[in-house]
C-alpha cells in the first residue's frame, strides 16, 4: 500500500469515527479515543515525510 492510499485510509477511518461519536453515544469515549489514535498514525506519517 502507497503512503497517499494508506493517508486516504486514516482519513476515512478518521471521518468515520467522528460520525460514531456522534451515533454511539454509549460508546463515545472509545469513538474518541479510536480516532486520537488514528490522528497520532496520520501525524507521525506526515512528519515521516518532512
Amino acid at each position: 500500500m502507497q503512503k497517499e492510499d494508506f493517508r486516504k485510509h486514516l482519513d476515512q477511518l478518521i471521518a468515520q469515527s467522528v460520525m460514531n461519536q456522534s451515533s454511539d453515544p454509549m460508546h463515545r469515549n472509545d469513538w474518541i479515543k479510536i480516532r486520537e489514535s488514528l490522528q497520532d498514525a496520520l501525524n507521525a506519517l506526515n512528519e515521516l515525510d518532512s
